[in-house]
């Protein structure tokens, strides 16, 4: 779901991603 929209975004999803991959992915789980 989540990610999907960050996808669509791909701006975001990469920076949130390149930026902190364990925090990121922790928070999209969350």
């Amino acid at each position: 779901m989540f990610m999907k929209a960050l996808t669509e975004e791909g701006v975001l999803f990469q920076t949130q991603i390149y930026t902190d991959e364990d925090h990121s992915l922790r928070n999209v789980r969350r």
